[in-house]
């Protein structure tokens, strides 16, 4: 029994021997050479008639097997025509076992091409499995590393938020306890504040000491003075005679006592005040009343106004100190609470990775252990299927030489019945045609496809030969679900990078739409992972081009300075540093461009001729005493009468006058900064306030100058003009950063800031980069120090020159100037702190 399926024959007309047929099967024609071969060298193999009579048993007629079987007397009487017509039939036969062979031939070809492609359907799943296979270990190899690396870093990061808490709590424990001690110095502060101030408010003079007890407190008195009073020095300290009256005394904690020590010893490092001595320890005073002044400081005589000054800077450092502190609360709270929030971030960011990696090596997990499932399933049915075309193979080829061997005893029969009837074995032509050629498929998949086979016919048949089997067939073929290729969406957007700086990874990914099917290409990859982020968390700021050059800041050079104008331009920061990144600052030579100019040396008596409002910052504390005050009175007025002030000119300038000292807040007076004159074309009348001005003589309260300035340059100015503020000043301000911040506010609004430091006690790199802050850019246009009170109207000149930038001819009014000085500015008027400006 055959082993392929029974093929219907459905015929066609056609005008060449044989028939054209359609083939109800699948076949591609690939491989049916060696096949044909194989048959035709069957077919041709030499066979005995006895051989050829039993292989043709089944087949053969049993008139044609009694012929064949009978004696040869009975086969001369047969008469020919039935001879003949024995011999069609085994013709008949032939072709109809040709017909078989051509079916085992097409079917072999058919069911081999389709295992072969079951084959390499299944190599290609495996390779795709493989791919699948190898993708999700990388994965998990990744996320399997992955895992324990990240929950180390979220437990360090743990870690490092618990110990920063703690470290936290610990400063602000330590700051709150400094906060405490400092705002009980203010306290004791304030009480000696008040007790050194009474002798602002009484006529008769007083003393006060510093002492220490025997339990090392200090204590700040105030002694009356009687007729009495006797200084004497017993074991090398100063005490006071039974004779003096205490009105008043205070206590001090150790650090407020040292700092009074060195201040009443050596103020502002100009000098001990009124004579006093420093203390000497381990003596022991005499009496009963001075068993509470074993350690003792005296002063002899000292100025109420200059000691309530220096007392209330005192003040102003402490409430520098207390907003220092307060400041570096508030700072160490904001990192505490930034680093907190920013590792809380950087934890619930970990965290999420770790999430995704479990996830991943999870998933990836599942994924390789069931495509190994699947794989190895693969490789069973490649084996299998391996298989099943070796034994279809056998089974093919056993088949056809069945057909071969059939057609080859059909012939030894058709040649035997010649032999018996004619005495001979004749020659006898069949039809003989050429191998199969494939047409092309209709259709690469599905169903419908047609292909067409056919042959040549190479030899037509002669007498007695059989006929042409045909030549032509037409296949069904391809006729299998068509692949489906894997179907992917469009890109998602790029996650976040998962981290700001230094180097993070963000990812992407893309949905699958459809699986392959029936052998489509697989998915290729549907994650995509990318650097981003990558620049350094420590940036150095970026800047700008430069900007164009200013004109020239002077007009001409004062003498003796050496100094002319300059030309600038600057850059801007366009993108801040990040971290630890560096930026230049603005006075530093990558941003600040200088250039001298106008060398030439100013006259005598230079009068400013320049569009420009000048207000004049006159310091009325009690440091600057009534010398100093008067001084500078005396620059004022000089200062106003080289202006041109005009208003009918086209270049003219407008001035204003502020006075300005400090109150203490026990002290009952009105605001300690006066308005002496707007801003005004009154020359004359400016000129008179001052003459009529007094020295208020207190405090320092520089910022509250400026801010009052602020004020009046609002009201009273107009953007079409400059406005520039010069600020006088002996020293410290109660508060300098409060002035620091006003004079940032007063810059912010337009004015130009000149600040002149007056006194060599002020005059260090410190204290000159102190005034930098305050100042407008760049610090040499705009700080003009002046060694003391006594050399201020003499440069009128110098000043006029700076704040001016146009110029004009002197006038006999002003080139005749001459300043008044007092007699005890005779050694002061050469006197050389620092050299320049």
């Amino acid at each position: 029994m055959r082993a392929f399926a029974v093929l219907v024959w459905v015929a066609a007309a056609v005008a060449t021997p044989g028939n054209v047929t359609l083939l109800q099967g699948e076949a591609d024609g690939w491989g049916l050479r060696p096949l044909e071969a194989m048959a035709k060298e069957v077919e041709n193999e030499k066979m005995s008639p006895e051989e050829a009579v039993k292989n043709a048993a089944g087949v053969l007629p049993s008139e044609v097997t009694q012929l064949l079987k009978g004696s040869s007397t009975s086969l001369r009487a047969a008469p020919d025509k039935l001879a003949l017509k024995h011999v069609d039939t085994v013709n008949k036969l032939i072709v109809g076992e040709k017909q078989k062979l051509d079916i085992s031939l097409l079917e072999c070809v058919r069911v081999r091409k389709d295992i072969k492609r079951r084959l390499r359907t299944t190599k290609a799943e495996q390779t795709a499995l493989g791919g699948q296979i190898s993708r999700a270990g990388a994965i998990r190899t990744k996320a399997t590393g992955d895992v324990p690396k990240m929950i180390r870093q979220i437990d360090d990061m743990r870690n490092q938020v618990l110990q920063a808490e703690k470290d936290c709590k610990h400063e602000e424990g330590s700051n709150k306890l400094k906060l405490e001690r400092t705002k009980e110095q203010q306290k004791g502060a304030a009480e000696m504040a008040k007790l050194v101030g009474q002798c602002l408010k009484q006529k008769k003079a007083s003393f006060l000491h510093i002492c220490e007890d025997e339990t090392n407190t200090t204590h700040v008195e105030q002694v009356g003075h009687v007729s009495t009073l006797v200084m004497r020095s017993v074991k090398g300290a100063l005490e006071l005679d039974e004779d003096g009256k205490t009105l008043a005394s205070v206590s001090l904690d150790a650090n407020l006592s040292a700092h009074l020590r060195r201040l009443w010893a050596d103020p502002a490092g100009g000098g001990s005040l009124g004579g006093a001595k420093t203390p000497v320890l381990g003596a022991s005073g005499a009496g009963p009343r001075n068993k509470m002044r074993n350690k003792c400081i005296l002063s002899a005589s000292v100025s109420c106004r200059e000691l309530v000054d220096r007392v209330d800077g005192m003040q102003g450092e402490l409430e520098m100190q207390v907003e220092d502190i307060t400041a570096l609360m508030v700072k160490n709270q904001q990192e505490c609470e930034s680093f907190k929030h920013a590792k809380t971030a950087e934890i619930q960011q970990t965290n999420a990775l770790l999430n995704q990696a479990q996830e991943d090596l999870a998933d990836s997990t599942g994924q390789v252990n069931a495509v190994q499932q699947t794989l190895s399933d693969k490789e069973r049915e490649y084996r299998e299927v391996t298989k099943e075309l070796k034994d279809f193979n056998h089974r093919c080829e056993s088949q056809v030489k069945e057909s071969s061997m059939m057609i080859c005893s059909l012939k030894v029969v058709r040649g035997q019945i010649l032999t018996k009837v004619t005495g001979s074995l004749p020659v006898v032509m069949d039809c003989e045609v050429g191998p199969w050629s494939p047409g092309e498929c209709s259709k690469t998949c599905g169903t419908g496809g047609r292909m067409l086979f056919s042959r040549p016919q190479v030899q037509e048949a002669g007498k007695h030969g059989s006929a042409c089997p045909p030549l032509q067939v037409l296949q069904k073929c391809n006729d299998r679900p068509c692949p489906v290729d894997c179907q992917l969406g469009d890109w998602g957007g790029w996650g976040g990078c998962s981290k700001e700086c230094g180097g993070g990874l963000k990812t992407r990914v893309r949905p699958v739409l459809m699986q392959s099917q029936n052998g489509g290409l697989p998915c290729s990859e549907i994650q995509q992972t990318q650097a981003c982020n990558v620049q350094g968390c420590d940036k150095d700021c970026q800047l700008g081009d430069w900007g164009p050059w200013t004109g020239c800041s002077r007009a001409c050079r004062f003498v003796g300075t050496g100094k002319g104008g300059l030309n600038t331009r600057k850059r801007k920061v366009t993108h801040p540093a990040t971290g630890s990144g560096r930026c230049p600052t603005p006075t530093s030579k990558a941003r600040l461009n200088m250039v001298e100019c106008n060398m030439n040396e100013c006259p005598a008596g230079v009068r400013c001729a320049s569009n420009v409002d000048v207000m004049v910052l006159i310091d009325g504390s009690g440091s600057v005493k009534q010398r100093g005050f008067d001084l500078q009175k005396q620059f004022a007025k000089q200062l106003i009468t080289q202006m041109e002030m005009d208003a009918n000119r086209t270049r003219h300038a407008r001035v204003a006058v502020i006075s300005y000292t400090g109150y203490p807040k026990w002290y009952n007076a009105s605001s300690p900064v006066q308005i002496v004159q707007g801003f005004t074309n009154d020359k004359a009348g400016t000129i008179a306030k001052i003459d009529k001005l007094e020295w208020p003589g207190i405090g320092t309260m520089t910022e509250r100058a400026l801010l009052v300035a602020k004020s009046v340059m609002e009201a009273q100015t107009k953007k079409t003009r400059q406005t520039v503020v010069l600020l006088l000043t002996d020293g410290k301000p109660r508060n300098s950063r409060k002035v620091e911040h006003a004079a940032r506010a007063l810059r912010a609004g337009g004015a130009r800031l000149v600040v002149a430091p007056v006194g060599c006690a002020i005059q260090s790199a410190v204290k000159e980069q102190e005034f930098g802050k305050w100042a407008s850019l760049p610090p040499r246009e705009n700080v003009l120090m002046v060694n003391t009170f006594c050399q201020l109207p003499g440069q009128v000149d110098r000043f006029v020159s700076v704040l001016c930038p146009q110029l004009g001819n002197p006038t006999p009014e002003t080139s005749i100037f001459e300043p008044k000085l007092p007699d005890t500015c005779k050694e002061e008027v050469h006197l050389k702190c620092k050299s320049g400006e």
